[in-house]
């Protein structure tokens, strides 16, 4: 089960995207953080971002600014996302290979 966890929504900072994925939790302290952001509107930099452990299962979702140069890939739709992270969990992989490669 995900327990919410203000103390990885604390581990939140635009230098956080310049790392590779998976990370250190700041939980645990194993190498299995994940990152993800949606951006909801091409528009503009409006959105959310979600940071999980898969090994403590602590998580966070929250709504942010996206980095401008962010893009949502074509392999999670927003039907998908909601505030838990088991679609992401499932997708850990990919998204890691994706922030990986964007390296904001």
């Amino acid at each position: 089960m995900w327990e919410d966890s203000k103390e990885m929504l604390k581990s939140f900072d635009l230098n956080m995207l310049e790392k590779t994925y998976p990370n250190i939790c700041p939980i645990c302290g194993v190498e299995e953080k994940h990152v993800f952001f949606y951006r909801f509107d091409d528009e503009d930099n409006d959105g959310g971002v979600w940071m999980w452990c898969s090994k403590c299962h602590s998580y966070t979702h929250a709504h942010v600014v996206i980095p401008s140069n962010w893009k949502n890939p074509d392999f999670i739709s927003e039907e998908v996302l909601d505030d838990s992270v088991d679609y992401l969990e499932t997708n850990k992989d990919k998204i890691d290979e994706w922030v990986n490669k964007l390296k904001l």
